[in-house]
């Protein structure tokens, strides 16, 4: 569009040079000085008009009355009778490029007017006159007709390949993402783009009963967070006390056509939404635009939920859905890496449930592992946040402690975690007994001798030195029924035996 603007404006800018050289030449005889410095000067004001013109990719209400001025002048003061029509072609064209129809028709019969005016106001033979303001009426109605049509369809194609260009960006920058807030801004951002500045949208995703809103446009940023439920076509806040929801409610709560929902669906599951506030009018293919961006959003969320569900698989034990060996050996590493550098402890307990075949024995395999679940649940209610609980095989757990200020924490937590698996676990409708036995040992170990392993200046141990270590006083602990036991720590290369039992809760 501002290509053929530009083109249509150098055009007519070339006339008007044009007809401003030949003022002194071809001026009918008789006309008077001051009216054709007139004509020059509306000429040079008609110029500076249509470069603003083109400059704003538009025009205002007193543009058209100066650019009108040179088509009367003109007609009336030159001898060439063309010029007058040949100027009124480039005003249709140029206001052609933008308003309604209506406007461009007004445009357009007002500047006839002019040019008839300046006709048969000059020496040309009347009836010539009304010949060539007739002709030319119909030949600039039926141009400007065309033009509009032809305009039309040239912007809905510029608007089309730029839906294009920007689906095609966001599928670029959507490949390989498995973040989900991550996703959810890259749509925003192509709704800004497709819909215009001013839109107000929120991208929530998650299951049909909860779903969080992860990313908005700016005017909405508080309420990222809020909770929403998507029941059976209805949009409703799932929590309307909780303070994000506050601003997002109203938009929730808001009738259509206003307010527009687009699922973010992929193979007829639901990931998410799209909640805009668009124009009741919007273009058909805009919405078609939309729906194709939740799609593309569609396919990137279900890769992120499906990588999520598999990084899961990997590091997490499938029944009781802790950390497995491989996390726990990167967790181990990690806090090892940083005790080195802080003044702070690790602890590994290393636990195992007593009676546990008797369990699988008499109540069955099924009873077990929902005897296994219940107990990893209670382990994960007596540790920190940042603490890691992992199973590393059968009826044997580990817990990773880090941070620590104190040896005497990690006997602490040993000594809440017999007391939560303390006695028999409700399974079904049996109680099943179940006793633990815990291992626990430290690093670096305060009473460890310089040089050894448990020293802070020596390399940190792996995770195998570590479970070594812990299994070691763990079996000494069941040796004696049940309870935990503290390992101190031993030289490198000896065979040193673990300690004597530490004290029983």
């Amino acid at each position: 569009m501002a290509t053929v603007h530009w083109m249509f404006v150098i055009i007519g800018e070339a006339l008007l040079l044009a007809y401003l050289i030949e003022l002194p030449f071809d001026r009918r005889p008789g006309t008077p000085v001051w009216l054709g410095w007139l004509t020059a000067v509306s000429i040079m004001a008609t110029a500076f008009v249509w470069y603003r013109g083109l400059r704003r990719l538009r025009y205002g209400g007193w543009d058209s009355v100066v650019d009108v001025a040179p088509l009367f002048l003109v007609a009336l003061t030159l001898d060439v009778t063309s010029a007058a029509t040949d100027l009124l072609l480039a005003r249709t064209l140029l206001r052609s490029m933008r308003g309604s129809l209506p406007r461009k028709l007004l445009h357009t019969l007002g500047g006839l007017a002019c040019v008839a005016a300046g006709l048969l106001l000059s020496t040309e033979p009347p009836d010539r006159a009304v010949a060539r303001i007739l002709v030319s009426g119909v030949v600039l109605i039926l141009i400007t007709l065309l033009f509009h049509v032809f305009l039309g369809n040239l912007a809905r194609y510029d608007r089309a390949l730029s839906r294009e260009r920007v689906l095609a960006k966001v599928s670029g920058q959507l490949t390989g993402r498995v973040d989900q807030a991550r996703i959810a801004e890259v749509v925003i951002g192509a709704v800004e783009t497709l819909a215009g500045e001013g839109v107000r949208a929120a991208v929530a995703v998650g299951s049909n009963d909860r779903m969080q809103v992860v990313s908005t446009t700016e005017d909405l940023r508080p309420a990222v967070g809020a909770l929403l439920r998507w029941d059976d076509g209805a949009l409703r806040v799932a929590q309307p006390t909780q303070p994000q929801a506050r601003l997002i409610g109203p938009m929730v709560d808001a009738p259509p056509p206003g307010r527009r929902l687009f699922p973010i669906t992929a193979r007829e599951e639901l990931y998410g939404l799209l909640l805009a506030d668009l124009p009741e009018r919007i273009d058909p293919d805009v919405r078609a635009t939309m729906e194709s961006l939740c799609s593309s959003a569609g396919l990137a969320l279900a890769n992120a939920v499906l990588t999520e569900e598999l990084t899961k698989l990997a590091f997490h034990d499938p029944l009781t859905r802790l950390a497995n060996r491989s996390l726990l050996s990167e967790q181990t590493d990690t806090a090892l890496a940083r005790t080195a550098r802080a003044d702070s402890t690790v602890a590994l307990l290393v636990l195992d449930l007593d009676g546990f075949k008797r369990i699988n024995d008499e109540y069955g395999h099924l009873a077990g592992d929902e005897a296994l679940v219940i107990v990893a649940a209670r382990l994960l209610d007596q540790v920190r946040e940042g603490d890691v609980v992992a199973r590393l095989g059968g009826d044997e757990f580990a817990v990773l402690l880090t941070d620590l200020r104190d040896p005497g924490e990690a006997t602490a937590v040993a000594r809440r975690i017999i007391r939560a698996l303390d006695g028999p676990l409700l399974v079904g409708d049996d109680e099943v007994p179940v006793g633990v036995s815990i291992g626990i040992t430290v690093w670096p170990y305060p009473s460890g001798p310089p040089g050894s392993r448990t020293s802070r200046k020596a390399p940190p141990p792996g995770l195998d030195d570590l479970l070594h270590d812990a299994d070691t006083v763990m079996y000494v602990a069941k040796s004696r029924g049940s309870g935990y036991e503290l390992y101190p720590g031993r030289q490198l290369g000896s065979q040193q035996t673990p300690a004597e039992p530490g004290p029983q809760p």
